[in-house]
């Protein structure tokens, strides 16, 4: 995640610690210990694997930074998820894996085509949003007097 900047990391860390945090302690295990950054961990590797699916253009930064998280932690958090044991919050694991999911969709699909999001976070105004898809539609401007008048804007188009 870190590959992504100072800030994404801070963000996505706040966004899985507190979220997977609230849900483990709203639906976790009675009379267990719920502690650790094992869950914040999952919502990391979580953001990452959404990021593949909902990040577009997709990076090969994001892509090298899962393939890396799977071949370093891929074994031990798919042992940790599929062979339970009970002494381990499996639940700060689950719920840390679901806030790091919606927050890739939130950040990928929603966050990035506010304005004032990308310059809190640094990017460029064309930078991480989605890109507009035709060619050269018209597009109406409203003008001051109440009327619009149709203006054209070059749109980008993919690939060239």
């Amino acid at each position: 995640v870190l590959v992504h900047g100072r800030r994404m990391f801070f963000l996505t860390y706040l966004w899985c610690a507190t979220l997977g945090g609230f849900m483990t302690w709203l639906m976790g295990r009675p009379n267990t210990n719920h502690v650790g950054l094992s869950g914040v961990i999952f919502g990391f590797f979580a953001f990452l694997l959404f990021a593949v699916f909902w990040q577009r253009p997709i990076q090969i930064k994001t892509v090298v930074s899962l393939l890396i998280a799977i071949l370093i932690y891929g074994g031990s958090m798919i042992s940790g998820a599929l062979i339970p044991n009970f002494a381990v919050s499996w639940e700060s694991h689950l719920f840390g894996f679901i806030s790091g999911g919606l927050w890739a969709l939130l950040y990928f699909r929603f966050l990035l085509r506010n304005e004032r999001f990308r310059n809190f976070m640094g990017l460029e105004p064309s930078e991480g949003a989605l890109p507009q898809t035709g060619g050269g539609e018209m597009q109406q401007q409203q003008q001051g007097g109440g009327g619009t008048t149709a203006v054209a804007y070059p749109v980008a188009q993919n690939g060239g």
